[in-house]
């Protein structure tokens, strides 16, 4: 029997090879679908059909993209360099903790298999600042002590095997060695830009030498450092390294024929032959086959280059947000023609896709609307609105499940087993009573009069607290009906009640007292 899962692959299939995605051809690729990713923010990284954004994953399964599960942990660092993915690990480093979370892939569940740590804790302030894995191999930066501790598998078991580091260089005193590691084949490329340079060290006989240098080219004042190396990529035939400095920011880009060989430059990127403002170009550098990613989290920009016909990287665009998104350009990964952008409003960036719209509605156990409920289950998570009401816009052929959320309570799950076209789907109802909070303030006239034992007589006491005789806060099922009567021995209020239509969370109400 043919399962439904085989169709569904089968039908995304055809349906790419008619838009063109799917081509014998190679192609630059297609970044102008835009996917909002809501309640995930800060350092991103993705391979292949897994991204991370903070703890949250997300994976590609069919042809598309899913909320997956969220991590039970959170990192820390200053250049948002502190997680890496391969295809079957998650690392995520925390500088403020002094560790590093190793998480391995079941399925399309990650569970944690180890935590490691320095090898001297008391000497360390900044283990995890930056980490990268593959399947085989663990880096993690400490950059205050400047060394970068490798971590390989040995029975099951992730040991320390090599410390690297630039001790025998002339350095400056400070925190830049292992910012960015990134790895092809034996080669291992390590950032040092306070010193502006990249190192390469190359792995023989189960260690690693370095074999190059790469530094910045001179410049008028040797005693600042233009951040070379700051951010890079890598790959095996074309090596792009930043500097990342406020209004004088490049890229080279260097490249050779065969792996092994020393690196040679052949292009400079500069920031102002491209745009006349003035930012932070090349904090994050994401390279892949014939497109470069170069971010601006200054101006929140992230920079498009195609490969073209003579070998030179071309402008193509330019990534933007219509308002404000702090920390845009900061921090992203780029595979497999896909871009996962971490920032206040996260976002990924795939080819175009058919989608469909879903609608419904959220209701209390009473059947009212309930307005301001996030609808989880998606990558975007909308809100309903003062009638309860919702929309949701996923690819075609999504599946999945759709939960209402609002404070502490949730509704009962909806099961979207395929959306072939604009659907309403069944109410989602809550199955807890959705209490809320409101408060009212009290302002005392020429002859003040404040008591701490006014309650209001409609609400039982248990839910009102009085603690100044000015300010009182109380909980109520949401959309209860009534009036707010203050009683008290000593003060009368003006109005001495209000009519309550419908309780909304967060509510605020005035009276005015005086003595009695």
């Amino acid at each position: 029997m043919i399962q439904i899962h085989h169709i569904k692959q089968w039908l995304i299939y055809g349906l790419l090879l008619l838009s063109g995605t799917v081509s014998a051809h190679i192609q630059h690729p297609d970044l102008s679908a835009k996917h909002v990713i809501d309640d995930a923010s800060g350092a991103a990284a993705l391979y292949r059909n897994v991204g991370v954004i903070d703890n949250q994953v997300i994976y590609k399964q069919y042809g598309i993209w899913q909320r997956g599960p969220v991590l039970p942990v959170q990192g820390s660092s200053f250049s948002n360099r502190h997680i890496g993915i391969s295809n079957q690990l998650i690392v995520i480093g925390s500088r403020n903790e002094g560790q590093v979370w190793v998480f391995r892939r079941s399925g399309n569940q990650w569970l944690q298999e180890a935590i490691l740590t320095p090898p001297s804790v008391e000497e360390s302030s900044a283990y995890g600042e930056s980490v990268y894995v593959d399947d085989h191999l663990i880096a993690v930066a400490d950059v205050r002590q400047q060394v970068v501790y490798l971590y390989t598998q040995s029975q099951g078991q992730w040991q320390l095997s090599d410390t690297l580091s630039a001790e025998e260089l002339p350095r400056p005193n400070l925190e830049s060695f292992g910012i960015t590691i990134r790895r092809v084949d034996d080669e291992l490329y390590i950032s040092d830009s306070d010193a502006d340079r990249l190192l390469v060290f190359k792995q023989t006989q189960g260690h690693w030498q370095r074999t190059q240098v790469i530094e910045a080219p001179a410049n008028d004042n040797s005693d600042v450092s233009v951040k070379f190396s700051f951010a890079f990529d890598v790959n095996r035939h074309v090596l792009a390294v930043s500097s990342y400095m406020m209004g004088s920011g490049y890229v080279r880009i260097y490249t050779r024929r065969h792996i092994g060989q020393p690196w040679t430059h052949t292009q400079t990127i500069y920031q102002s032959d491209i745009d006349t403002d003035i930012g932070y170009f090349g904090h994050d550098v994401e390279l892949e086959g014939t497109t470069l990613l170069i971010g601006d989290d200054e101006l929140q920009k992230i920079y498009r280059f195609d490969l073209n016909r003579q070998r030179q990287w071309q402008y193509s665009n330019v990534l933007t947000n219509d308002s404000p998104n702090p920390n845009f350009g900061y921090s992203f990964g780029f595979s497999h023609g896909t871009l996962l952008v971490g920032a206040a409003q996260s976002a990924l960036y795939t080819h175009p896709f058919p989608m469909v719209t879903l609608f419904g509605r959220v209701l209390t156990q009473d059947y009212l609307p309930v307005q301001g409920a996030k609808i989880q289950g998606y990558l975007s998570q909308p809100k309903s609105d003062e009638y309860g009401e919702y929309t949701l816009d996923v690819p075609l052929f999504w599946s999945g499940t759709l939960q209402a959320h609002i404070k502490t309570i949730t509704s009962q799950p909806e099961t979207v087993r395929l959306a072939l076209r604009d659907a309403a789907l069944n109410d989602l109802v809550f199955e807890q009573p959705y209490y809320i909070d409101a408060r009212a303030r009290i302002i005392s006239a020429r002859r003040g009069c404040l008591d701490r034992n006014m309650k209001f007589a409609e609400i039982p006491e248990d839910q009102q607290r009085n603690a100044s005789g000015r300010l009182i806060s109380f909980r109520t099922l949401y959309g209860w009906r009534g009036t707010l009567t203050p009683v008290s021995d000593i003060c009368q209020y003006s109005p001495t009640s209000i009519p309550v239509e419908f309780m909304q969370d967060l509510m605020l109400f005035e009276f005015t007292s005086s003595a009695k």
